[in-house]
């Protein structure tokens, strides 16, 4: 398994269906998913392990860590293969205190997600995590290479 340490920013913000839809950070924030902060700058870094190498045909794990706080809790992972490109997308739940006066306690929480992912044909297949880092709720993308054989 490779672990990613580089980051690279990608411009399309995650989206997801009714009934929760993503926060909208812009306004502070409100109750919903959002895409999971994959790192909290140089002292936090991004933590991904995928394979290096697959079968056709069969499943392999992608691990995720993601980065929360005392409102925050683990969601699920967004998972989208498209030939030989798979994009997983881990959507974090945030909700704000309940009483208007309440704020959310400064803990740093992570959260260990998992996908399987699964390629059809042979040859070099691409993995792409999407998510965001912190400071500056960005949104950032970590791309994979990965052999996949008969």
């Amino acid at each position: 398994m490779r672990q990613a340490m580089l980051a690279v920013m990608w411009g399309v913000l995650v989206s997801c269906g009714t009934p929760t839809d993503v926060v909208d950070w812009s306004n502070g924030g409100s109750a919903g998913l959002y895409p999971g902060v994959l790192t909290l700058g140089d002292r936090y870094p991004v933590k991904i392990d995928v394979p290096e190498r697959m079968v056709v045909g069969e499943a392999a794990m992608v691990s995720i860590r993601t980065w929360g706080g005392g409102c925050t809790a683990k969601g699920h992972v967004d998972v989208t293969v498209n030939d030989m490109t798979a994009v997983l997308a881990p959507m974090d739940v945030y909700k704000p205190p309940v009483k208007p006066q309440s704020i959310c306690a400064a803990l740093l929480n992570t959260y260990e997600h998992e996908a399987s992912i699964t390629f059809e044909r042979g040859g070099t297949a691409t993995v792409l995590i999407r998510g965001s880092e912190k400071p500056g709720n960005s949104p950032i993308e970590v791309r994979f290479s990965v052999m996949v054989t008969p």
